[in-house]
């Protein structure tokens, strides 16, 4: 009995060590994460970057930035798919009866940036294999490009009650740590809504 679980687990941490191997390898390749500085607290470029890119998003006062519904359904800035809350896939509303849910939480891997076609995500990839098996799944993608996990935790606490889902997955981190001098997303959204008042 021990071994059927040992083997599983050693090569389960042979996976995470291997991906975190592959994590250093990448950032050194990249030039490392940007420590931040004691002058200046420059926004995180992808919060920059989505906050000027308006076809797409919109402001948000928790999350910074999402998204933008899209309630015509069309092509919005070249990407199919985007529902009319603003996420990638089928509208919430129309899951089938019996239909095991599946929260997809993450950010531009999850949406699929930089493919138009939402076919060609890896959620809807994974929502056609599980039906292949027999399964009838529904994805339920709120992943958001440019998010970090701050971002993603409190998407994830607006919509997991509502949809209750069967299993989640996480798929993001590099937000976090890619060009963040300054003010992490958590500070930006608290210095935002000081602001406001």
């Amino acid at each position: 009995m021990k071994k059927k679980i040992l083997f599983p687990l050693a090569a389960l941490l042979l996976v995470f060590a291997f991906m975190e191997v592959a994590s250093w390898v990448t950032l050194k390749i990249a030039g490392g994460a940007q420590p931040p500085t004691a002058k200046e607290t420059p926004m995180a470029d992808s919060v920059e970057y989505n906050l000027r890119h308006v076809g797409l998003t919109a402001p948000d006062p928790e999350l910074i930035f999402r998204v933008r519904p899209n309630p015509s359904g069309g092509a919005v800035e070249g990407y199919e798919g985007i529902n009319s809350l603003g996420f990638r896939g089928g509208q919430f509303d129309q899951a089938p009866p019996g239909a095991e849910r599946i929260m997809v939480v993450g950010d531009s891997n999850g949406f699929g940036w930089g493919l138009p076609r939402y076919g060609d995500t890896w959620p809807a990839m994974l929502e056609a294999e599980l039906a292949k098996e027999g399964m009838t799944p529904w994805i339920y993608n709120i992943s958001q490009p440019g998010h970090s996990t701050h971002q993603a935790r409190i998407l994830f606490d607006r919509w997991h009650n509502k949809i209750d889902p069967s299993f989640v997955i996480f798929h993001l981190g590099w937000n976090d740590i890619w060009s963040t001098p300054g003010l992490t997303d958590k500070e930006t959204i608290r210095a935002l809504r000081i602001s406001a008042n």
